[in-house]
């Protein structure tokens, strides 16, 4: 490996590291053929990970970075809950759909009932904090009357289960191009409206 400073060599050996584990799969792969990978010694690639399951959680946070820019910041900001649910499915279903996600998913697949740490980390790092996330938005809207989500961790599963949908197991298949944007939005648009049509009152949010 070339000089270069200590975070720009763990982001080099994070991004070779995705490329062999997208090849080669996670139990086919080793700590010494990513080092091979990488031009350098196995010694150098444990300076910074100590096992292929941290490697593998670099990888995926990594890959998650885009997905959980702060957009529960000031939630205020948000006119309504129907305007905070689009900007969450437009920040969060691309991601999902980058090439970098899209081949951890498959190997999660693939690869989670024999290699159960990776199924788990693949959890603990892109779905739990997907969910939570949303969820924090969902209880603020509905402690101010907007949406009824009494229990908001639940009720942002189902959200992200209807935007994942069709496109995104489909795109994890193979089966699909990437959408283009303007079928991106309609489909959390739409999205968005039936979630909270199946969420809200008579009384509540008048945007639904």
């Amino acid at each position: 490996m070339s000089r270069s400073t200590p975070d720009d060599r763990r982001t080099t050996i994070v991004e070779v590291a995705r490329q062999v584990f997208s090849r080669d799969g996670y139990g086919g792969s080793s700590m010494s053929g990513i080092a091979a990978d990488l031009g350098g010694s196995k010694g150098t690639l444990y300076k910074y990970f100590d096992t292929k399951g941290a490697l593998f959680e670099a990888v995926m946070l990594q890959c998650c970075k885009d997905m959980f820019v702060d957009f529960n910041g000031d939630l205020t900001r948000y006119k309504d809950v129907r305007e905070y649910l689009i900007d969450a499915g437009t920040r969060m279903l691309p991601a999902m759909l980058e090439s970098s996600a899209l081949d951890i998913s498959r190997l999660v697949l693939s690869e989670g009932v024999r290699h159960p740490q990776i199924a788990r980390i693949y959890a603990e790092k892109a779905l739990d904090p997907a969910d939570e996330a949303v969820a924090l938005g969902l209880a603020h809207f509905h402690s101010i009357g907007q949406i009824e989500c009494p229990d908001a961790l639940s009720s942002a599963k189902q959200f992200m289960g209807l935007l994942r949908a069709d496109i995104h197991l489909r795109a994890v298949c193979g089966l699909d191009t990437r959408p283009g944007d303007g079928e991106l939005l309609a489909h959390i648009i739409g999205v968005t409206s039936l979630f909270i049509a199946g969420n809200t009152s008579n009384s509540a949010d008048s945007s639904a």
